[in-house]
């Protein structure tokens, strides 16, 4: 068990949600909650220019998870810094991976993604068009195709054969609407033995920002 100093202190470098909304409703079943440093995360830099995210990368048909934590730069929507928190192919590398994350989330203050239905939004992908509703003002925020985050067919390694292209389907989405990031999950299907579905992928749109009131 971690010391429950170690834990509060990482907890006061995470601002409070300035969002005014409910619970986020996620799922009480399933799997195991995360650790609690790692509860607090998705997140978008107080300035509003990055968001963090602790990325479960699926290592194949094993079963095991090579833990990353990924900054995506909100204006590009490129993973900007990558820390490799714990990896079962290599642990002797990667044995200091945990207390280099915690380092590193303390430089910044952070504030906690919710989920977008809490926040306001209704969300639909249908590859490649991304629809982004407020839904108290039935307004589009965002109506646009999204290419780049389709992908192609191809081969899955050298000397295999040619593989179709994954369907990419919204497996989940967050929001923090006063900071005007939205972060979205994809998830693949549509793969076989030999024409196995790519990992989940992590975008971030930017929306209008919702100012409080005075």
């Amino acid at each position: 068990m971690r010391p429950i100093a170690a834990l509060a202190a990482l907890s006061l470098l995470l601002l409070p949600s300035t969002d005014a909304r409910a619970a986020d409703g996620d799922d009480a079943g399933g799997a195991p909650p995360p650790a609690p440093w790692l509860a607090d995360l998705p997140a978008v830099s107080d300035d509003g220019t990055i968001v963090v995210l602790a990325n479960h990368e699926s290592l194949g048909a094993r079963g095991d998870e090579r833990l990353l934590l990924d900054f995506i730069d909100v204006a590009s929507d490129r993973v900007v810094r990558r820390i490799i928190v714990s990896d079962p192919d290599h642990p002797e590398s990667h044995a200091g991976g945990e207390a280099k994350a915690r380092a590193v989330l303390g430089e910044t203050h952070w504030v906690k993604l919710h989920k977008a239905s809490g926040g306001g939004l209704e969300v639909q992908y249908r590859e490649p068009a991304l629809l982004v509703r407020d839904t108290t003002s039935s307004a589009d925020l965002v109506r646009k195709k999204q290419p780049t985050w389709s992908h192609q067919a191809g081969t899955r390694c050298p000397g295999c054969d040619v593989c179709p292209a994954p369907l990419a389907i919204l497996a989940d989405a967050w929001t923090d609407r006063l900071h005007g990031v939205l972060l979205a999950e994809l998830s693949f299907t549509g793969g076989s033995d030999i024409c196995w579905e790519p990992p989940d992928d992590f975008h971030v749109v930017e929306l209008p920002p919702t100012f409080p009131h005075p």
